[in-house]
């Protein structure tokens, strides 16, 4: 049998980033502030929509700008 080992380390007060104390609450209210400004689930599905719905759209303009074209073109070289 192994003997078990204790490699929990207690959480101390350190110092920040900027020099001051480690102020576990601000650091936390900091995190929480940035998250807000972070994108969801759900806003990445909406942009992914609405760039397949322009993509779409433009190549089926496209499309048609090409077909118009191409009669265009056969009417005017084409016709007696």
């Amino acid at each position: 049998m192994s003997k078990p080992t204790n490699k929990v380390t207690p959480i101390s007060r350190g110092r920040s980033s900027d020099g001051g104390n480690g102020n576990y609450g601000e650091r936390l209210a900091r995190l929480e502030e940035q998250i807000k400004h972070t994108a969801t689930k759900e806003d990445i599905q909406r942009i992914r929509v609405w760039v397949l719905s322009g993509v779409l759209g433009g190549m089926l303009g496209g499309m048609g700008v090409a077909a118009g074209l191409a009669v265009t073109i056969v009417k005017l070289f084409f016709s007696p």
